[in-house]
């Protein structure tokens, strides 16, 4: 590993500490240096800052499945109901609406339910007992459907 690039790494904030998650290259790298227990590990690391706006369409990108957008909506108002998204929601639940951020525990809270999720589920095995601290109960986020359900109710 001597002599190699950085890892890339990105640098997702939540409400305990951040996650580390390989961005571009060096996933075996990664791998190795947590497999060996090493103490440093060479990387470059991009930092994730909260936008400012958002729609349902853009974090769900192209790919993302039919009724995507409006889940992702559902789930914004839900958690903006319960006082865990802090901003300004345009028609809440409607895949057409805005979101005007001001702040929200973990940005990953607001992504697809499948990828929220596992954000949410390796977040609870790094930092034990910092979902209970927001007021969200860690095995919520078992799978998808469970974190749906939970944050759009």
């Amino acid at each position: 590993m001597i002599g190699s690039a950085p890892v890339q790494l990105r640098r997702l904030d939540g409400p305990a500490g951040p996650l580390h998650t390989s961005h571009m290259d060096g996933t075996h790298r990664l791998h190795l240096w947590r497999v060996l227990d090493l103490p440093v590990l060479y990387a470059w690391v991009e930092a994730t800052a909260l936008p400012r706006r958002l729609t349902p369409n853009a974090v769900c990108g192209d790919g993302a499945g039919r009724g995507a957008s409006e889940q992702v909506a559902r789930i914004w108002a839900g958690l903006h109901n319960k006082g865990l998204l802090h901003g300004d929601l345009t028609h809440p639940g409607e895949s057409y609406g805005t979101l005007e951020l001001h702040t929200v525990p973990a940005l990953w809270l607001l992504y697809p339910p499948a990828l929220a999720a596992a954000y949410g589920r390796r977040y609870a095995e790094v930092y034990p007992g910092a979902w209970e601290h927001t007021g969200i109960p860690a095995d919520v986020f078992t799978t998808a459907e469970t974190w749906s359900a939970w944050a759009a109710g």
